[in-house]
C-alpha cells in the first residue's frame, strides 16, 4: 500500500505550539503534552491524564481499553496487539509488535504507523478500504513514523488526511478526494516504546480536535508499513483461510468515548 498523497498545509503548522512532546528531563521518555496540574477559575482543577506516554506501561492496567490480538495461526511481521482508549481530549493507543519484523537497518529504516479512523461510526460514510475491513468507511487517516533511523523510537506526530470524496469510493481511487489538513511534525500527537525481549511495545496519544467531526462512537483499525510503505501487519484481523491462503476480512474496531 502507497502513502498517502502529501499536500501543503502551512497555515496548520502554528499548531505546533500545541505540540503533544516536551522535555521531561529523560531522554527516553515522552510525555502525552499534559501540563501539570493547574487551578483553574472557579477553583477546579484539570484532571491529571489517566495514560502518560513515558515508554512505561502499567498506568494501562487501570484503565477500560478496547483490545484487538492477531489470532494464532495469522503470519504477519507487523503488529500482534492493540489497545485503545480514550478521554475528553485523547485518544490513546497501545501496540505490540515482534521485534524481527519492526527491526530496519540504515539509516532509511523508518517504521510508519496509519490510524485509519470512522469519525461517525457508520461504515455507510466515507471511503472504504475493503481489503483490509469490511464492512467499515472511513473519514480520517493519520499517518507517521514511530520508529527511525536504525529503528531507534521517534514521538508519533502523524499528519492527517481527511476523505472530501463520495462515500463509498475507494480510499485509493482518486488521490484528488482526499486532502491533508494537518501536516506531520505539526504537534498533533507523541509516543514512546521500548523493546522488552522479542517483543516492541509502543504507546501514543493523538489530540483529538485534529480530527474533524470526531463522534462519541468511533470505528478505527491499524496497520503498519515497511520503510517502502509496504503492509507488514495490520489489526483487527480475522483467522486464516488457509483454503483461500488469506486472513479473513473483519470489521473496525469501535470505541465508545
Amino acid at each position: 500500500m502507497k502513502k498517502v498523497l502529501k499536500f501543503t498545509a502551512a497555515a496548520i503548522m502554528a499548531v505546533c505550539a500545541l505540540s503533544c512532546t516536551k522535555d521531561n528531563g529523560d531522554d527516553n521518555k515522552v510525555n502525552n503534552g499534559k501540563d501539570d496540574e493547574q487551578e483553574q477559575p472557579g477553583g477546579d482543577e484539570t484532571p491529571a491524564a489517566a495514560i502518560t506516554i513515558d515508554g512505561t506501561f502499567s498506568d494501562w492496567d487501570a484503565v477500560e481499553t478496547v483490545d484487538a490480538t492477531a489470532p494464532a495461526g495469522v503470519i504477519q511481521d507487523g503488529i500482534s496487539k492493540v489497545r485503545v482508549y480514550g478521554d475528553d481530549m485523547y485518544l490513546y493507543m497501545y501496540l505490540e509488535m515482534p521485534l524481527d519484523g519492526f527491526t530496519y537497518d540504515g539509516a532509511d529504516g523508518y517504521v510508519p504507523l496509519s490510524i485509519c479512523i470512522d469519525t461517525d461510526g457508520n461504515p455507510d460514510t466515507g471511503a472504504t478500504i475493503d481489503w483490509m475491513w469490511m464492512p467499515a468507511a472511513f473519514e480520517a487517516i493519520l499517518q507517521g513514523n514511530i520508529a527511525g533511523p536504525n529503528s531507534e523510537f521517534v514521538s508519533f506526530n502523524p499528519g492527517v488526511t481527511v476523505w472530501t470524496g463520495e462515500d463509498g469510493m475507494g480510499y485509493w481511487d482518486d488521490e484528488s478526494a482526499h486532502s491533508q489538513l494537518v501536516a506531520e511534525g505539526s504537534g498533533v500527537g507523541a509516543g514512546a516504546g521500548v523493546a522488552d525481549g522479542d517483543i516492541v511495545k509502543y504507546e501514543l496519544s493523538i489530540i483529538k480536535e485534529f480530527i474533524p467531526e470526531m463522534g462519541s462512537t468511533i470505528k478505527l483499525g491499524v496497520y503498519l508499513s515497511d520503510k517502502s510503505w509496504g503492509e507488514t501487519g495490520r489489526l483487527p484481523i480475522g483467522e486464516h483461510d488457509s483454503e483461500a491462503g488469506s486472513d479473513t476480512i473483519v470489521e473496525m474496531l469501535t470505541y465508545n468515548f
